[in-house]
């Protein structure tokens, strides 16, 4: 049932209403309610459970509104599996989330944040206020906190649908006062543990550990904190919301293609404004592969220009009455208007100021830069480098298609190409455009101005998106129209001799992923014993509180010690000695001043950010040590 969806309140009070007697059958029931037959019924939808049994769903826009809405005609109803086991089938509604895209879920929304055709008139909302917490805004942070301990406490392995109603609830309230920064963190961890529960193919445990921890810091942020200033920025702004950006003169940039997993592909377009700051425009929908030439020839659905992705990427646009959400996201509304301008060269202002950022910081910037934080905001993870192609990966004797490229330092590029920043540049995944592209620019050396993004798993390697050839009279016979300038995955270089029609962009699904090597959020398998460290934390996030102590944690504090991370061998032990609760005569967990119920939550987290820095740190070091 992918087409409805549930109000998170009612789905938490169905699951309550259900006896203690039923609550051990209800995951059975769950798997049984998918071979249910289903069909339309008037105002709703009606799932037949066999000849004498149906249960009933009335929706308002799709959605489950109240419990009232699902009815069943058998005799335990309303406490009855049949009940319980609909609703638990259904994925909880989010009010944020665009319609027409996605299934519902927390990762469907973000993809669908970008859907070809953003609407005329978007939803504004004013920056969050500076104000105290409220006390019901304290209320809603301190439930979603106990939500997300909870799941830490029982793991990815001990939780199930009653967790999930738990969760789904205090995420409701956490929305409804306006903590909309924790509510959608909240999201995205049930998301995660559905997909777990249902054993998707697309589940990971990495990602998982990432939204609980953020979501713990988030809620535990909330209610420790007066600073009013950071209290507007943990409360955050629901992702529909979009800002007036009045009038803007934009300079195109690069186009790349997307291709995700979730079902969506088409093209986003970057450009940079007057004071350097990048904004993008994006032309996708549901579909695949197949729509990323129409959405790279297809006009802007931006204030009315005819201008396509692929002219933007060279040209300008003045653009009146914009809007955009809080990652730079442009979008239009029926006051916006736009006109075509001139594009500006990379060597020239604002866009030579990308370039001239050191590259340290270039680097540090989008090494961490993670596309699911609300932080993020378009190009944050790229680099733009001056370089000189070297040749081709062929001449180190490999067969990967790819360039060798030494960086340009201030002071130049010796004349032989000899350089100490020597880098590897390749395409992202393995479409045809890429690499006859590719191929074609190994065969002419010159200089180039490179946008590119860092592969976090591989020092020294990077992922071209677009390059601007520097070199006049180059031997590559690019169209006029083109300024110089190649959209590796989307422009086909021209063949020195007459070449066939130019083929469809093909691009591999995992170019365009949150778990695509160049815009990873978690950070690879380093030298040190740090992994150690991040094995233990998602060991608990995964088994729960009962695993955390092995018998092997002994022996890894030991060797965080011995690599210098003290402080990590710290937190471990820590973790481990929280691990077991004090408990009374009845087995109930009992809140000490020695060892409160918090304890263990807070030790987690505490373990999980550290790790979570620590490898940051290591990343940006490994890369900048490899290019020496």
């Amino acid at each position: 049932m992918t087409s409805t969806s549930i109000n998170a309140l009612a789905f938490a009070e169905i699951l309550e209403a259900l006896p203690a007697r039923l609550r051990k059958r209800l995951d059975g029931a769950v798997e049984r309610a998918a071979a249910w037959p289903r069909e339309s019924a008037d105002g709703g939808e009606l799932i037949r459970v066999d000849d004498e049994t149906t249960v009933t769903l009335r929706l308002s826009g799709r959605v489950v509104l109240t419990a009232d809405d699902v009815a069943c005609s058998c005799l335990l109803a309303p406490a009855c599996l049949h009940r319980a086991a609909v609703a638990a089938r259904l994925p909880v509604h989010d009010p944020n989330a665009r319609t027409g895209a996605g299934t519902g879920t927390a990762n469907d929304a973000n993809d669908a944040d970008i859907v070809h055709g953003a609407p005329e008139q978007p939803l504004r909302e004013l920056p969050p206020e500076a104000a105290p917490l409220t006390a019901r805004e304290r209320a809603a942070a301190s439930a979603l906190w106990e939500s997300a301990a909870s799941v830490l406490v029982a793991g990815l392995v001990g939780n199930n649908l009653f967790t999930e109603a738990e969760l789904a609830r205090a995420t409701h309230q956490a929305r409804a006062v306006g903590l909309h920064r924790a509510a959608a963190l909240g999201a995205r961890v049930a998301t995660g543990l559905r997909s777990a529960r249902e054993r998707r193919d697309d589940h990971r445990v990495e990602q998982f550990v990432a939204d609980l921890r953020e979501l713990l810091l988030t809620t535990c942020q909330l209610t420790n904190t007066n600073d009013t200033a950071a209290l507007a920025e943990l409360r955050g702004i629901s992702r529909r919301s979009y800002t007036d950006q009045g009038s803007m003169r934009l300079h195109g940039l690069f186009a790349e293609a997307i291709a995700a997993r979730t079902g969506h592909a088409g093209v986003v377009g970057y450009a940079v404004d007057g004071s350097g700051v990048l904004w993008s425009t994006a032309s996708i929908g549901p579909g695949g592969p197949e729509l990323i030439r129409p959405s790279y020839d297809n006009a802007l659905k931006l204030g009315g220009t005819t201008l396509t992705q692929r002219e933007l990427s060279r040209s300008g646009l003045l653009v009146s009455g914009a809007s955009s959400s809080p990652d730079g996201r442009l979008s239009s509304s029926a006051a916006t208007k736009a006109v075509r301008t001139d594009g500006v060269p990379w060597t020239e202002q604002p866009i030579a100021g990308l370039f001239d950022e050191p590259l340290p910081d270039q680097l540090a910037r989008a090494l961490r830069a993670d596309r699911d934080d609300e932080a993020y905001r378009a190009g944050d993870d790229l680099v733009f480098l001056r370089a000189r192609m070297l040749g081709g990966l062929g001449a180190l004797g490999g067969d990967e298609p790819g360039l060798i490229l030494a960086l340009e330092d201030p002071e130049g590029v010796n004349e032989d190409g000899s350089a100490d920043r020597i880098i590897r540049c390749l395409p992202i995944g393995g479409s045809a455009t890429y690499r006859h592209n590719f191929t074609m620019l190994a065969e002419a050396p010159q200089r180039i101005q490179l946008i590119a993004r860092p592969d976090k798993l591989r020092p020294g390697t990077v992922y071209g998106l677009a390059i601007s050839l520097l070199d006049h009279g180059t031997a590559l016979a690019l169209p006029e129209s083109w300024s110089g300038r190649i959209n590796l995955g989307l422009d086909r270089i021209p063949a020195k001799k007459a070449d066939e029609d130019e083929p469809e962009a093909e691009v591999n699904p995992a170019s365009a992923t949150a778990d695509a090597p160049a815009t990873r959020a978690t950070v690879g398998v380093d030298q040190t014993s740090l992994p150690l460290l991040r094995h233990h934390v998602e060991q608990a996030a995964a088994a729960g509180r009962a695993i955390t102590r092995t018998a092997l944690l002994d022996r890894d504090c030991a060797r965080l010690d011995r690599d210098a991370l003290h402080i990590g061998a710290a937190l471990l032990r820590d973790l481990a000695a929280t691990a077991e609760p004090v408990r009374d005569a009845f087995h109930r967990t009992v809140n000490t001043k020695e060892r409160p119920k918090d304890a263990y939550p807070l030790a987690w987290l505490a373990a999980a950010v550290y790790t979570q820095a620590a490898a940051a740190d290591l990343t940006v070091s490994r890369w900048l040590n490899a290019l020496g």
